[in-house]
């Protein structure tokens, strides 16, 4: 497989992946300058906090009304991930990424043919599994009969039962690594905490 000069090989122990690192830049430029836009703000508010010891500046706050919402901003780096995290799934697309996925559930059919309710991944009725790929996201639905091919052809994490919840995370925490240490850092670390044994 012929990789462009813009995305990076990944070797998994299946295939090899590629990843557009062009997008993981784009998000580690928005990670750091959010960080430094929130560090540029908590030093204006410390400034501030500096100048109220003087009685005519705390006055003249008083007066103009600009103290009354000023207090600091404490995010960590998973909340500043979290908030700029969608844009960056939404362009990544399905096609690019490093094919961990979250099982999300098992469920039966509805009356309509459409997936009904959640049961257990054994369940005898059971007739669609549904699996979110960490790197973006839209959910993948797939048949009872080919879930073990794709489970055998795929890197799957995360329980019997999952949440939307979990999968947020689970992207917020993958691309916070990814950010800061690399992919295949990252790779490793999802797959040591949530690999499905």
């Amino acid at each position: 497989m012929a990789l462009l000069r813009d995305e990076k090989q990944i070797i998994s122990n299946r295939e090899v992946i590629v990843m557009k690192e062009e997008l993981l830049e784009e998000l580690k430029k928005e990670f750091i300058n959010k960080k430094r836009e929130i560090e540029r703000y908590n030093a204006n508010v410390r400034r501030v906090k500096e100048l109220e010891k003087d009685d005519n500046v705390k006055e003249f706050l008083k007066r103009t009304g600009l103290k009354e919402n000023l207090s600091y901003i404490r995010k960590s780096d998973i909340d500043i991930i979290g908030g700029i995290k969608d844009s960056y799934i939404y362009k990544n697309g399905k096609n690019n990424t490093n094919k961990i996925y979250f099982y999300y559930g098992t469920f039966v059919e509805n009356k309509d043919g459409g997936i009904g309710y959640q049961v257990n991944y054994r369940n005898k009725y059971a007739k669609t599994r549904l699996y979110y790929d960490i790197e973006n996201m839209w959910p993948i639905q797939v048949g009872i009969e080919e879930s073990k091919e794709f489970e055998a052809n795929n890197t799957i994490i995360g329980t019997h039962y999952g949440s939307r919840m979990d999968v947020n995370y689970i992207q917020k925490e993958f691309l916070l690594e990814a950010v800061e240490h690399g992919q295949e850092v990252a790779k490793a670390k999802i797959l040591k905490k949530y690999r499905r044994k």
